[in-house]
């Protein structure tokens, strides 16, 4: 199955993506294990990257980098041929294997799930992050900086951030994630 994914374009990044998935590999076993025929979307936003590990029926099953980072939708390099790409994996994957969760990794969900305050609670909702990148959408850089009390450089990539997290949520019909950060 994970041919079927290769042929849309995108880089397969093997088993190994970085000390950062590995760190956080139990969690999602434990996800799994706890929630046996759940399949989960492992996703990192970065900068100049996004990944996505695919775990269904408790395997990996797939994973995938993209040239699509907050930074690089921010200075609109990005190609519309590399958003479809993106959105064209996240079909595929969601026609091959419906994951009902993502678990989301990367300094900015961290900040994202700190505005939402859902430490305590653990999942944040589709709704919620939607929410928040529409009210940001009419903020200047000063005023979500204050209102939200996020630096400067993450004051400009967040809505590029919650836009990518938005397009996984909706291509795959999932309506909550869980932050690495709230397992820690």
């Amino acid at each position: 199955m994970e041919t079927n994914l290769r042929k849309i374009g995108a880089v397969d990044i093997g088993v190994n993506l970085d000390e950062d998935t590995l760190k956080y590999q139990h969690i999602i076993e434990q996800d799994l294990a706890l929630n046996k025929g759940t399949n989960l979307l492992y996703m990192d936003v970065g900068a100049m990257e996004t990944k996505l590990i695919v775990y269904a029926n408790g395997k990996k099953v797939s994973s995938q980098s993209f040239k699509i980072g907050d930074m690089k939708l921010l200075s609109e390099t990005v190609s519309i041929r590399d958003m479809e790409i993106y959105k064209d994996w996240l079909d595929n994957i969601t026609e091959l294997y419906s994951p009902s969760v993502i678990i989301a990794s990367g300094e900015r969900i961290d900040i994202i799930s700190d505005i939402l305050g859902s430490k305590e609670s653990g999942k944040i909702d589709y709704f919620s992050i939607k929410e928040l990148y529409e009210k940001m959408q009419n903020l200047t850089i000063k005023e979500r900086m204050d209102l939200y009390n996020i630096e400067k450089h993450h004051s400009k990539v967040i809505l590029a951030t919650l836009y990518l997290y938005l397009i996984a949520f909706q291509r795959c019909k999932i309506l909550g994630f869980y932050s690495k950060k709230q397992f820690s």
